[in-house]
């Protein structure tokens, strides 16, 4: 399965885009013969070879099988999975698995295994965790976003059309992409990628030179149902935080600051537009009109910008905001809240005005 934006371009060059679910059961069959291994040194092997042998290990099939239409109908769809412990998490996207009646495990060796759908971060990010019985599996080697830079390597591992083990190589294309997928829906803070991606890359692994995995394969833009060369993944370092807290609680915080906003037309930075009572910022001394400026130490230029760096501290961080009030400057310290995926979305609205 994989996430589809189906997009066109507006006056203004921005991106609109439709968020749709495919790699359903269709008319293309295609028959799989499980690949010989050889027997290659680690050491012999370079570039895209050596993240293929590294990380392949590390990457499953998922089988879904859910009900749909008026009569319940039963539907299938294939997607992907990045192996989190050597127990038997797996992490994958909350498309993949949603409205699941069955859930099965494709590993690298061909072995199948029933799967459970442990919990889920949606509605606050697309990702959920699912659980194999069996131990002694390859986790994945977790990198982290923080180290990637435009134009660094990056390597695509899944399933595109149900065929396992599918490796893809580009380049990163760009960071903090905010997309809006329409109804509501916004991707944010995505890496870009031109790494081929298609249906059943959902889930799946992006990563850099080293075979260590940088983000999950979410969606891609696209006026068909193949690559064009715009991927999107969810940086790993949200993704990991989501599933140790999925592991942990059955579901995902995220955290919460309390205030509606949107950019601020002429200064600069992101625009009060509500504060939630009783929210760390109403407590903190935040006002609507207010345009905050820098939150622990980064400089936020837009809604965006302060998005993408609210989402990188964890819930209950104490951090100093800076904003301007009336043309002056204050710094106030604020202690975050939390969201819940249990509960209600904390960001899921069109750029530029959201809910953090």
């Amino acid at each position: 399965m994989a996430a589809l934006l189906a997009a066109s371009l507006g006056a203004a060059g921005g991106t609109s885009a439709t968020l749709a679910l495919t790699n359903r059961s269709g008319g293309v069959t295609i028959v799989e013969q499980q690949a010989v291994a050889r027997t290659v040194s680690s050491s012999a092997l370079t570039g895209v070879a050596a993240v293929a042998q590294k990380l392949g290990p590390s990457i499953v099939r998922i089988d879904v099988t859910g009900s749909s239409g008026a009569f319940g109908r039963s539907s299938t769809a294939t997607g992907s999975g990045v192996i989190f412990t050597s127990d038997g998490y797996i992490l994958t996207n909350n498309h993949v698995v949603e409205g699941a009646t069955s859930i099965r495990v494709t590993l690298s060796d061909g072995t199948t295994l029933a799967a459970t759908l442990v919990g889920t971060a949606w509605p606050t990010d697309d990702i959920a965790v699912v659980k194999v019985n069996r131990k002694g599996l390859t986790a994945a080697t977790l990198g982290s976003t923080s180290s990637v830079g435009v134009g660094d390597v990056a390597v695509a591992v899944g399933s595109p059309y149900g065929l396992q083990g599918t490796v893809t190589g580009g380049v990163i294309s760009a960071l903090h992409r905010n997309i809006d997928l329409g109804g509501g829906e916004t991707l944010t803070d995505a890496i870009q990628t031109d790494a081929p991606i298609n249906p059943g890359n959902s889930g799946g692994a992006l990563s850099d030179a080293a075979g260590d995995v940088i983000g999950i394969n979410t969606a891609i833009v696209s006026s068909s149902d193949g690559s064009t060369g715009v991927g999107f993944a969810i940086p790993i370092d949200i993704a990991r935080r989501d599933a140790e807290q999925i592991i942990a609680g059955g579901h995902a915080r995220r955290p919460y600051l309390g205030i509606s906003g949107e950019n601020a037309a002429d200064s600069g930075g992101a625009l009060v537009q509500q504060v939630a009572s009783g929210g760390p910022a109403d407590a903190a001394g935040l006002k609507v009109g207010d345009v905050v400026v820098a939150l622990g130490g980064t400089k936020i230029t837009s809604m965006d910008a302060l998005i993408a760096a609210l989402y990188r501290y964890d819930v209950g961080s104490s951090l100093r905001v800076t904003y301007l009030r009336s043309g002056a400057r204050h710094t106030t310290t604020l202690k975050l809240g939390s969201t819940s995926s249990s509960g209600q979305r904390a960001r899921r609205h069109p750029l530029p005005t959201a809910n953090v």
